[in-house]
């Protein structure tokens, strides 16, 4: 099973390819924009960059990191907006199963604390995945989503309990 991890966000959005029987990463991007570039032109190379790693043989799912709604207004549509473009490519170029999760629900998948750092699942990433060190912090958020996505996706045991942890998270 392969899965496109995908973090979301107008600035620079992290892309990974993993292949869950292997456990190995197959591909990964950052697309860094330019905070003066039009909002158009932003979302647009988000879009291209998704078409290049979908172009690839096939995945069977594609896996976001939740949105959230943070204090700032603007700084919320503008990641809803990248979502929405990543969204739209990963279905258009790739299809799959869409997997929305939550970052506390892939930390704790990944280190088994929904609270770690950054650092810490960066960290645990590089030990349990083939090619994964050297990753920004936004490959490793979607590495992080990827393998949780995997992992419920194999295992529909996992899948339920993750339904229920993201149901409280929302809460």
């Amino acid at each position: 099973m392969r899965v496109l991890g995908i973090d979301p966000s107008l600035s620079s959005t992290g892309l990974v390819v993993f292949d869950a029987r292997r456990f190995r990463l197959v591909a990964k991007s950052t697309v860094k924009t330019k905070a003066k570039a039009e909002r158009h032109e932003r979302l647009a190379a988000i879009t291209a960059a998704i078409s290049r790693l979908t172009s690839r043989p096939g995945f069977d799912a594609v896996a976001f990191e939740a949105g959230f709604v943070g204090p700032g207004r603007q700084a919320s549509l503008y990641v809803a907006e990248a979502r929405g473009a990543a969204l739209s490519a990963a279905w258009i170029y790739g299809g799959g199963a869409l997997c929305s999760i939550p970052p506390r629900s892939a930390k704790k998948h990944v280190t088994g604390n929904g609270a770690a750092t950054k650092d810490e699942v960066a960290a645990k990433l590089a030990e349990l995945v083939d090619g994964a060190d050297d990753l920004t912090e936004d490959e490793a958020d979607a590495l992080a989503v990827a393998v949780t996505a995997a992992a419920m996706l194999m295992d529909p045991a996992a899948t339920t309990v993750a339904k229920k942890k993201t149901r409280r998270a929302s809460k």
